[in-house]
């Protein structure tokens, strides 16, 4: 073998060599190693996109949820207390009595369900942040109804704040029926959903009027 056929040869074994090595020490082809790294990299996406999903969608417990129903439905019985009999449409006054019927039995089971289960004293939130958050949304609601009755818009608020407290309060018992340890927690809050959601189709269409 001349000089000019060993260089080549050297040339060609390199070559080789690079195309079969380099990947954690194991001889594989560039192709295969760019296969592994791609799965590798879709593996660390799909653990990301978990954790952001599970702190997402996990970070309220059922406690959480029944606290925060229990609180909202009482922050509005009382908003329906001091406004219903101001308003002027006599429709809305019964569509707000049927809605604090509704609210009464769903404090009522809530408060229940936070005894039994928890033992723990209804309109006690484990969390203060809760407490907090839902007494902001009752002063808002009733500044709201207050302004409204000031400036003569009573009625038309009064329907339209109502109309989105059920959809919020209907989507807080989804979440918290998601969350139910028991099939007895989760078919009461259905019962009270399913009686919110009928209201909500009231409240919408007098407000969309």
């Amino acid at each position: 073998m001349n000089n000019k056929e060993y260089l080549d040869q050297i040339a060609s074994d390199t070559a080789k060599t690079k195309a079969t090595t380099g990947f954690f020490g194991f001889n594989i082809s560039p192709r295969f190693g760019k296969i592994i790294i791609g799965c590798f990299i879709a593996a660390v996406l799909i653990i990301i996109i978990g954790i952001i999903v599970g702190i997402v969608s996990g970070g309220s417990s059922e406690r959480d949820y029944l606290d925060r129903i229990y609180l909202r439905t009482n922050n509005l019985m009382e908003a329906i207390s001091t406004y219903n009999k101001k308003v002027k449409s006599s429709e809305l006054r019964s569509m707000g009595n049927s809605l604090n019927a509704v609210l009464t039995e769903t404090s009522y089971n809530t408060s229940k369900i936070l005894e039994e289960e928890y033992d723990a004293d209804a309109g006690k939130p484990k969390s203060n942040k809760i407490a907090e958050e839902e007494e902001e949304d009752k002063t808002a609601l009733m500044e709201s109804l207050e302004n409204a009755r000031i400036s003569g818009t009573l009625d038309r608020i009064y329907a339209h704040n109502f109309t989105y407290a059920i959809s919020m309060l209907s989507n807080l018992e989804s979440d918290a029926i998601k969350k139910a340890k028991n099939s007895d927690t989760a078919n009461t809050l259905s019962s009270s959903k399913a009686n919110l959601d009928k209201l909500y189709s009231q409240f919408d269409e007098f407000n969309s009027r």
